[in-house]
């Protein structure tokens, strides 16, 4: 079962990202200042991730 947006978002600061700015709406935008890498997440804290969204996640930030 794919996590909820808040755990996601902990993943991603885990995996060296900050939160560079908020986006129209739900959308957090993520900067990894390492890697020069953004990604976007849209959503409520509360809300689950799409799988295909999470899948992507996983994939880029080299999770199983």
């Amino acid at each position: 079962m794919p996590p909820r947006v808040r755990e996601a978002k902990r993943y991603l600061r885990d995996h060296g990202f900050t939160i560079e700015r908020t986006g129209k709406g739900d959308h957090t935008v993520f900067y990894n200042p390492t890697s020069g890498e953004q990604y976007t997440l849209d959503g409520a804290d509360s809300h689950e991730l799409p799988r295909p969204v999470w899948e992507k996640l996983k994939k880029r930030l080299g999770m199983k």
